[in-house]
Formats: C-alpha cells, sequence, structure tokens
C-alpha cells in the first residue's frame, strides 16, 4: 500500500473529479517517475515544493526533482538491514516541523532482530523509529542515525508505518499496529485483552506520542526523547 505524506499525491496517478453531475468524471494517468522499486510512501519536507521524497520498501529513500521531472540518482539515504519479511520494510517518513533549520527527519523502518522473544512468540523483527539528518547536500542525508525508541513486533504483519508530527504541539507520533497475527490474539499477544488493551507497559496497539526535541533518557543510548505530560505511560 503506497502512503502519502503531506500532499495526497500518488506518483504516476491524477484524478480529476467533476464537481457536479452535469459533468462526466474526469480520470487519468501520468507516469511521473520509473525506475523505483516497491515505492511505499510519498512526502515533501516542510515548504520545499521542488521536490518528492519517495521511500521504498528495502529501506531507499529517492528524491524526484519536480522541476526536472526525474529522480535523482544518488538515494537521498540508504538503510542498511532493513528486514521486509511479511509487511515489514521502511514504513515511514517525516522531516521534523524545523527541518529548514535543524535538517532532522525520522523513519519508521523493521530491523531483524536475531529472533527475540515477546510474550511467548519468537521476534521476525523490530520496529525502529529513527532521526537522520541531512547533510551539506540538500539531496544526500547522514547515515549516521540516532535511535528514538524501537519495540519488538511478535509477527510479521500490522506493523503500522505512518509517523507524523502535529501541528498543534509539535509531537510525533507513531501508531504501532497490535504485532500481527489475526485478531489481536495467540503467540505474542497478552491473553485476555490483546496487546492494543494492554495498557501497561505494552507500546503495540497504541498510538504513542513523544516529544524528540527532549531527551527524558540521557542514560540511554537507545531512547531519545521524552513522554508528554498526561501520557498515559511514563
Amino acid at each position: 500500500m503506497l502512503q502519502f505524506g503531506r500532499w495526497g499525491i500518488l506518483v504516476g496517478l491524477l484524478i480529476l473529479v467533476a464537481t457536479d453531475a452535469t459533468h462526466a468524471a474526469i480520470v487519468g494517468l501520468q507516469r511521473v517517475a520509473t525506475g523505483l522499486s516497491a515505492p511505499i510512501f510519498v512526502t515533501h519536507a516542510p515548504g520545499d515544493r521542488t521536490r518528492l521524497f519517495i521511500g521504498q520498501r528495502g529501506g531507499s529513500i529517492r528524491i524526484l526533482n519536480l522541476t526536472t521531472g526525474s529522480l535523482e540518482t544518488t538515494p537521498f539515504l540508504s538503510i542498511p538491514n532493513v528486514d521486509q519479511a511479511g509487511e515489514g520494510g521502511l514504513r515511514g517518513i517525516e522531516f521534523h516541523p524545523d527541518y529548514a533549520t535543524n535538517g532532522k527527519f525520522y523513519v519508521n523502518v523493521t530491523i531483524d532482530n536475531g529472533g527475540q522473544v515477546f510474550q511467548g512468540a519468537t521476534s521476525p523483527f523490530s520496529t525502529h523509529i529513527r532521526q537522520y539528518t541531512v547533510s551539506a547536500n540538500p539531496n544526500i542525508a547522514n547515515t549516521t542515525p540516532t535511535e528514538i525508541l524501537s519495540f519488538i513486533q511478535p509477527q510479521d504483519n500490522h506493523n503500522a508505518g505512518w509517523i507524523g508530527f502535529s501541528p498543534n504541539n509539535g509531537l510525533l507520533y507513531i501508531p504501532t499496529g497490535d504485532g500481527g497475527g489475526g485478531g489481536d490474539t495467540g503467540s505474542g499477544h497478552t491473553p485476555g485483552t490483546g496487546n492494543a488493551q494492554d495498557i501497561t507497559d505494552n507500546l503495540l496497539g497504541k498510538i504513542l506520542r513523544i516529544d524528540v526535541d527532549v531527551d527524558e533518557f540521557p542514560g540511554d543510548a537507545n531512547r531519545n526523547y521524552a513522554i508528554p505530560v498526561g501520557n498515559p505511560y511514563r
């Protein structure tokens, strides 16, 4: 499934619908990019209407130059060791609201974890929310990430993927999916309630809300965020 960022634009698809019943709907296709592999997400950076950033499931982010109509030859970012089993892979991209000044952006991606166990299930991978920064070249990102948070997925489906900043409070929202399988039941799911209704320390089946501009866990290199006041978990 191809997801959309700030623009409701699908690479290669243009739909125009008439506003009244006296005119027929106009539906047309226009190819705007070729040479992509499993594109799954399209977005743009804040204030930048000249480039589309296209996330590919295998972990590569490509830039479509809207002025020239061509893909930049070098990927914006290529994330190594992405696990594409089931519904895994690069799932989402989001730019910091202040990207123009701080160059930060975020990805939601699944990475093999060596078969860790969660709720009795052997995991295929973990979901990672990572922060990257753009380099001095605006079309190339630095390859070393900052780990924001991660959590184990018990199955390889129902991983969600979209992430986004709220325009109202500047917090990053992260849907997590219920961990997979079917009906939020079985191995890897909290007995009796499922992961979604488990409000202990279970992050699956939730929409997480975090502050990426503050580090509440300075002693933990794998947790670089703060939990806003009012969140159910602390």
